[in-house]
């Protein structure tokens, strides 16, 4: 896994920098898209067969703002 990310990187120029020289936004912005994958491949591997519409509604569904505060207050004491 390490060389295919090494590998990745190379072929993108991309350098190194450690997460805590992102701003808080800028990590967010990674962490949403992150979440996003997540959730598209969870609603694809279950639905298959919805149409794109449906399966970008779906989504949706679970990456709205409300969804992920109902998703939090369900983990936190």
């Amino acid at each position: 896994m390490e060389t295919g990310l090494n590998a990745f990187k190379e072929a993108l120029h991309l350098k190194h920098v450690e997460a805590g020289e992102y701003s808080p936004l800028a990590l967010a912005y990674i962490g949403d898209v992150v979440y996003e994958l997540l959730v598209r491949t969870m609603v694809v591997t279950d639905n298959g067969a919805m149409s794109a519409f449906m399966l970008h509604k779906t989504s949706v569904h679970f990456v709205c703002a409300e969804a992920q505060a109902k998703g939090v207050d369900a983990i936190l004491p």
